[in-house]
This record gives C-alpha cells, structure tokens and sequence, in this order.
C-alpha cells in the first residue's frame, strides 16, 4: 500500500512515516505542493494531509490531493476549528483525526478506513437464513420479508456483510451517519436494540456486544 503525506512540519512527517512504515505501508513525503508532480500521487492509496492550524490552506489542499488522487483515500490531520472539519469533509476528506493522536489509534483508523473502502457491492449478502437484497433494500427469510426502518437495514446489512467479525463502533457510526450528519450519542444502542428485538422474534441469531470495542452478528 502507497501513502502520501503533505504537511509543513519535517518533524510530523517524519513521525508518520515511522508509523505507517511499521504498519506495511510504502510512503512519500511532500512538504510544498510546488512539488506535487514530482510526487506519485495518482498511485496512492491513501494523502494524509497535517498542516498547521491555517484552515484556508487545508481547504487547498483537500481539493488539490481530491483532484490530483481521486481514488485514494484523503485523511486530515490537525487542530481545527469545527467549521473547518465540516468543509473539510465537505471537500472530499474520509475523515479529520487530531493531530497528536497516537500511532495505535492511528493506524487502526487508516485499517478501518481502508477496509470499508474495499467492500465489496454485492447485490445480494446472505447468513445465518437472512438474505440482503442491496439493490431493493429488501431482507427476507424463511418466514417472509423483516420490516426494519431505514437505519436498521443499513445497520444489518452491515453485520450480514461481515457477520462473524467484530465491528467498531466508530465504524458503524461512520456508516449510518456518513456525509457530515450528526447522531445523538446514544442513536447506534437505540437501533442496535431493536434490531436485536426483531432478530429474536424470528431466531436469526444475535448480535454480540464486545465490550470496548464494537458489535458482532453471529449468525
């Protein structure tokens, strides 16, 4: 895997590229965007951009990495204000990460990040007797159609999608609240516990809090 990182601070760089080089990663550093043809951009798989708290730069350089790299994925890094993560995600950005977050947090991040990016679009996901029709937003088994609201399909084709693995609440959250859109603090258990209500009503399995760190359908 190929990343990218654009950031003013030769230190910081060089951190990140420690960190991402222990994860597998193969990674560049770009200090001036005057240089960015010199830069392998178009292979990258992942642009991490930390720049300093100048928020009209950052927006700069979202746009320039969306357009030089469109199929990578874009990730800010900094202290910025609130409006300033919003236009970055407006912009094109995965996600606005703090700057002085640690290299474990970190790398988890970029996995789950890279890990939604390579699902698969399959138009139809079965387990445990649930089939997901993705194209009519339909599940059916034995017994007939499950009448879930929006949000609880979204959330169970998640989990018949990798059902037997363990999913990060911040992944799920990242899902079903994409695009800048807010959710109350407690609208993932809310959802969560009544899908679990309907899943038991019809026997398909359940689905299994980890504690500290997410939720796992077994089917």
């Amino acid at each position: 895997m190929w990343c990218v990182l654009i950031g003013d601070d030769d230190a910081v760089l060089q951190r990140l590229a420690r960190i991402f080089r222990e994860c597998g990663w193969q990674s560049r550093s770009m200090i001036s965007l005057a240089l960015a043809d010199e830069e392998p951009l178009a292979e990258a798989d992942l642009v991490v951009i930390c720049t300093a708290a100048v928020e009209d730069k950052l927006e700069g350089e979202i746009t320039f990495a969306r357009g030089a790299a469109p199929a990578a994925i874009v990730l800010a890094l900094g202290d910025f204000s609130v409006d300033a993560r919003m236009r970055a995600l407006a912009l094109g950005a995965a996600d606005y990460l703090p700057l002085n977050l640690s290299s474990r947090v970190l790398s988890a991040r970029v996995s789950a990040l890279m890990r939604l990016r390579r699902e698969p679009d399959d138009d139809v996901l079965t387990a445990g007797g649930l089939r997901v029709d993705m194209q009519h937003r339909r599940i059916r088994d034995g017994a007939g159609e499950l009448a879930l609201s929006q949000k609880e399909f979204e959330l169970l084709a998640l989990f018949v999608r990798h059902h037997g693995s363990t999913l990060t609440r911040s992944e799920l959250m990242e899902r079903l609240w994409s695009g800048g859109a807010q959710a109350e603090d407690n609208a993932l258990e809310v959802h969560i516990s009544r899908l679990r209500r309907k899943l038991r009503a019809r026997l398909h399995g359940r689905i299994t809090t980890v504690r500290g760190v997410g939720y796992r359908l077994d089917a």
